[in-house]
């Protein structure tokens, strides 16, 4: 059977987004910094190890100018913030999103929560028709109690505030006892 959407993770779908805007806000940070000392052209090459790639780099570059000191003294020499840099690099693996460090774009994963066994797909569409009436009767214009409504159901139908509709509740479908949205 062909799983069926029931609900949207809005918290996770937020906290993905907070977290996507702080990997962009670290990013252009770490290439603001390392652009003053060498050329990051090809951004998706420090994918590795960002702060690694960068002392790599370093010591490729200026080697000729301190031939018998380490890439650390280099950077201390050349007044490279190297602890921030590698603060940076940290908090950046730190958060788990596969981005494409060029454009710092990143492929947004699906946030639905959907109903996928047999049983799960059966209380959905027994469900269907009940919350077509019920959805038809919020638009008639008559005063309609929603939460009374739900809870009369044994809380097996829920409300959307955002949309003003009854969705399937996703505990009740799930047998799950997370409460979402």
């Amino acid at each position: 059977m062909k799983p069926i959407k029931i609900s949207y993770d809005k918290y996770s779908h937020n906290q993905y987004k907070a977290d996507l805007r702080r990997v962009e806000r670290l990013l252009n940070d770490f290439f603001a910094i390392a652009d003053k000392y060498i050329k990051t052209e090809d951004k998706n090459a420090y994918k590795g190890n960002l702060y690694k790639t960068f002392l790599t780099n370093v010591e490729a570059k200026y080697r000729v100018n301190f031939p018998i000191i380490s890439v650390e003294k280099m950077c201390d020499f050349l007044e490279i913030p190297a602890h921030q840099l590698s603060k940076i690099s940290t908090d950046v693996k730190a958060v788990n999103i596969e981005i494409d460090y060029n454009t710092l774009k990143a492929k947004e994963p699906d946030f639905s929560i959907y109903a996928t066994t047999k049983d799960e797909i059966e209380k959905v569409l027994q469900l269907q028709p009940l919350l077509k009436e019920l959805n038809n009767l919020l638009c008639s214009g008559k005063r309609v109690y929603p939460m009374d409504i739900c809870r009369g159901l044994n809380n097996t139908i829920a409300y959307d505030t955002t949309e003003n509709t009854f969705i399937p509740s996703v505990n009740y479908i799930l047998h799950s006892h997370r409460i979402l949205g």
